[in-house]
């Protein structure tokens, strides 16, 4: 039997953000707070091709964007 979260499409990556995102949204106002600061990232991300970096783009727009064409994907 295949997890849900790869019988969905997603990635372990994306299905631990998702999953990360909703504990974070759950919890009580003062302790969301907290646990949204430490859940924010810097990281940047380029695409390489043919031995040439792409764009550098912020990895958590990469990552909504992605899940949000996921989403537009299987509405279809």
């Amino acid at each position: 039997m295949a997890f849900a979260w790869k019988a969905s499409g997603l990635t372990y990556n994306r299905y631990l953000a998702v999953a990360a995102r909703v504990v974070r949204r759950s919890l009580k106002e003062d302790k969301r707070l907290q646990a949204e600061r430490r859940g924010e990232s810097e990281i940047r991300i380029a695409k390489w091709q043919n031995g040439k970096q792409g764009e550098n783009k912020n990895l958590d727009e990469v990552n909504m964007s992605a899940m949000a064409e996921h989403a537009g994907q299987q509405s279809q």
